[in-house]
């Protein structure tokens, strides 16, 4: 028996679309923008966001960063900066050759050698496992590794202040963008780092990944609303960054995916 209804294509059924994948609801939209002069932030009246659970377990640091000039005009450029608390450290790109450097407790100082070009996304990691080695990962690859366990039983604290994109004083400020800024309470592997350097899909960081649950500071820099908050807001720790001489226009659309 025919199933048509008069159009020539009676014994022909209908193709319907099967399910289709997750509808993930965090894209990357939107980054905040830093001039290099006086604009940065700080968590005055928070804590420091802390190194790996209870301060002595593994860690990992992600963020995606852009910035006109790797070398800062020969300044070192701070992404991140603590100051106050028993062990400081700092991220940041290094005046003298644009390499990213991380300094402190446990690593003494580890530059990553990848080799940063101007006004270009890069999705970088420092994974860190106490009692073993500190990874440098740019986009989703291993670039440098170093043996940190001599310090593994050194214990961050969340006292003193992070400040944001700048140094203690406000000095060597950061100029450039920065998104997706994340603190996890593990090591991610190069797997793991993949799939949030491709992350076209919009996966949400802190409930879309397997790794979700390990997320313990999340930063999404205005996505997915894009609009100017400040304090910008750690929406999984708390640890907000209060902005200084900032405003609506440090929004930008702006971003690597």
């Amino acid at each position: 028996m025919g199933l048509g209804v008069g159009n020539g294509n009676a014994n022909k059924w209908t193709a319907v679309k099967g399910p289709v994948g997750p509808a993930y609801s965090c894209k990357t939209t939107y980054s905040i923008e830093f001039d290099g002069l006086t604009e940065n932030g700080s968590t005055v009246g928070k804590n420091v966001p802390l190194l790996g659970a209870g301060g002595t377990g593994n860690f990992c640091i992600s963020f995606w960063f852009k910035t006109s000039d790797i070398t800062g005009g020969g300044t070192n450029q701070r992404i991140f900066t603590t100051g106050g608390s028993a062990f400081n450290w700092s991220i940041y790109l290094r005046g003298s050759d644009g390499k990213i450097v991380i300094a402190g407790t446990p690593w003494g100082s580890d530059a990553c050698n990848f080799v940063f070009s101007n006004s270009t996304w890069f999705h970088v990691a420092y994974s860190a496992t106490r009692n073993g080695f500190g990874r440098w990962v740019v986009n989703g690859s291993q670039s440098d590794v170093k043996n940190i366990s001599a310090s593994a039983a050194d214990a961050f604290t969340n006292a003193g202040t992070s400040y944001l994109a700048s140094n203690a004083s406000g000095a060597q400020d950061y100029e450039g963008n920065l998104t997706e800024i994340a603190f996890w309470n593990t090591t991610l592997n190069d797997s793991q780092l993949t799939e949030l350097y491709t992350n076209t899909a919009g996966k949400c960081y802190a409930s879309d990944f397997s790794f979700s649950s390990d997320l313990a500071h999340y930063y999404p820099c205005f996505n997915t609303s894009g609009a100017f908050t400040n304090p910008l807001p750690d929406t999984v720790g708390g640890e907000d960054y209060t902005l200084v001489n900032m405003d609506a226009s440090n929004v930008s659309t702006d971003t690597p995916l």
